[in-house]
């Protein structure tokens, strides 16, 4: 479960937030670590992992992004998951999108890269490419699916 913002009085740029234990993933989780860093592998001047520390009506927080890119103008951040899913789409709109817009004083977009798309996915925001993503996420305001399976380049157009 994600936390969702109420109320952001300020949101910054943070180191890993002290306490928090240090641990190697495995199973599933280290499949989709993997994944995420192709992810950000293809994307040059993204920036991978950050942190991210905020303050609402719940009082004070941490979270980190997967992944943050300035595409064509436009700040996005890319959520990755193996399968698409709804909760990736929430935790996107409730959390890392008000926290990093305020953080970085610009609107920010959100995409999903998953690598399989899920049965209940709408079919409507599930494409191909990345410009097809921009282009629904930018310009119509929704989370867009980029479907990826990780093996080739990412599509761009």
């Amino acid at each position: 479960m994600h936390r969702v913002i109420k109320e952001l009085a300020w949101a910054a740029h943070s180191k890993r937030p002290p306490g928090l234990p240090f641990g190697r993933c495995r199973g599933t989780a280290a499949i989709g670590l993997r994944y995420e860093r192709k992810v950000a592998a293809q994307f040059p001047s993204a920036i991978h992992g950050q942190w991210w520390n905020f303050c609402d009506a719940a009082g004070l927080g941490y979270c980190q992004t997967d992944v943050v890119l300035l595409l064509f103008g436009h700040l996005i951040i890319l959520e990755c998951k193996l399968t698409d899913c709804l909760s990736g789409r929430a935790q996107l709109a409730e959390l890392y999108v008000p926290v990093v817009s305020k953080a970085l004083a610009r609107p920010a977009h959100g995409i999903i890269v998953a690598r399989n798309a899920a049965a209940d996915s709408d079919p409507r925001l599930v494409v191909g490419t990345m410009a097809e993503a921009l282009r629904l996420t930018c310009a119509k305001g929704v989370i867009p699916t980029l479907q990826w399976l990780g093996k080739a380049r990412l599509p761009q157009s």
